[in-house]
């Protein structure tokens, strides 16, 4: 791991309702394991560089590995992200079956990395 991955990733467990599985989207992307209701909270993606008072992070806000690797739809997002004090957590905004891919539209959160123009909307 290059030093820049080691200042902006910090190693978590992911929720019990996913697991991370090769995307036809983008690389590797977090899937329902069980049917999950709206409004579910699935698990933190990210907390604030002040919460750990992490020394050397060039960023606000440091990405959990596995849990930030979802990916990003702004027509098929069926989660988002909210902000509750210096975390980041990722929300069910409609019921996702078992096996869907959990995607969020980035867009909506502009302290976290902006869509691309080659990426899938």
């Amino acid at each position: 791991m290059r030093k820049t991955e080691e200042a902006t990733y910090i190693k978590s467990l992911m929720g019990y309702h996913v697991e991370l599985l090769k995307s036809s989207r983008h690389g590797k992307g977090l899937f329902a394991r069980t049917d999950i209701a709206k409004d579910t909270f699935i698990h933190v993606t990210h907390v604030h560089r002040d919460l750990i008072e992490y020394a050397g992070c060039e960023n606000t806000w440091i990405n959990l590995i596995p849990n930030h690797r979802y990916n990003h739809s702004e027509k098929h997002n069926n989660c988002k992200i909210v902000t509750e004090g210096l975390t980041k957590g990722l929300i069910t905004i409609s019921d996702v079956r078992e096996g869907q891919e959990l995607l969020v539209d980035y867009s909506e959160d502009k302290s976290l990395e902006q869509p691309e123009g080659f990426w899938e909307p």
